[in-house]
């Protein structure tokens, strides 16, 4: 496949380190990162996800996907049954949204219980969304190899790389799992100060 230099920049988590709080500004965007294009919003609570939409309108900026973050304590359905539960009552999950299953740890003790909380909660998106195409996962390379058996069965599966070298293209990418192709590439996370002294962190995916 082609490996381009430059496609699409989003972001794709951030945290105020003053205030903790995880959903950004305008301003802090226009400021500190104004390559951003549009976001792949995290999944964590309602009342966080209602932030970002209100930011993506605010800003005119457009949504690439969702990242669910399952609870541990959870069954990791359940996870999956509220995120989707709630963005469809909503009316915020959109034909062309990609959603990534974050399988950036270890969810369980062993690799082939981890695999089988991550299968279990492909099957469950599957179920509300119909269609695989609108399903990818969220994954180190190291992660996947040692965490979750180095599971092969999910090529037909998007795939969303970690690999924070600070550079937007795919030239880094070594096959792993049954993936030879990848959609998306977290490549930058950083910490920066804004002019009022706020200390932030964010993450930049190219897609």
């Amino acid at each position: 496949f082609l490996f381009t230099t430059l496609q699409t920049i989003v972001l794709d988590g951030y945290k105020n380190l003053n205030t903790s709080e995880v959903v950004p500004t305008s301003e802090i965007i226009k400021e500190n990162f104004p390559e951003v294009e549009g976001f792949i919003i995290p999944f964590t609570t309602n009342t966080e996800v209602l932030g970002w939409i209100e930011l993506a309108r605010k800003m005119n900026k457009q949504i690439y996907g969702w990242r669910i973050i399952p609870s541990t304590t959870k069954d990791p359905r359940v996870s999956v049954q509220q995120a989707i539960g709630f963005l469809k009552s909503k009316a915020f999950l959109m034909k062309d949204h990609t959603v990534y299953i974050d399988a950036r740890k270890a969810y369980k003790e062993d690799c082939s219980k981890s695999q089988r909380f991550v299968i279990e909660m492909y099957d469950e998106l599957q179920m509300h969304l119909g269609n695989h195409d609108r399903i990818g996962v969220m994954t180190k390379r190291a992660v996947w190899m040692e965490d979750y058996c180095n599971y092969n069965k999910w090529g037909h599966v998007k795939l969303w790389y970690v690999n924070q070298n600070g550079k937007p293209q795919f030239n880094d990418f070594t096959n792993f799992g049954s993936w030879k192709q990848p959609l998306a590439k977290q490549f930058k996370q950083m910490t920066v100060v804004t002019q009022d002294q706020q200390k932030i962190a964010a993450s930049m995916t190219f897609l």
